[in-house]
């Protein structure tokens, strides 16, 4: 049987989650501004297409 605890609080994981959420509707407004203009730089920017794992 696998076991799993939480570390931490509660009000952490909804901060890490929302920032989580945040990164990735950011990059998604940004791919779909970049899509309409038809512009192929969306697929070469790296935190369009994982925005969780892209630095900065």
């Amino acid at each position: 049987m696998i076991k799993a605890e939480i570390s931490g609080s509660l009000e952490g994981f909804a901060v890490r989650l929302a920032h989580k959420a945040a990164a990735i509707a950011s990059a998604r407004i940004a791919s779909r501004q970049l899509a309409r203009r038809d512009d192929p730089r969306r697929w070469r920017r790296p935190g369009l297409l994982w925005p969780l794992f892209a630095k900065g």
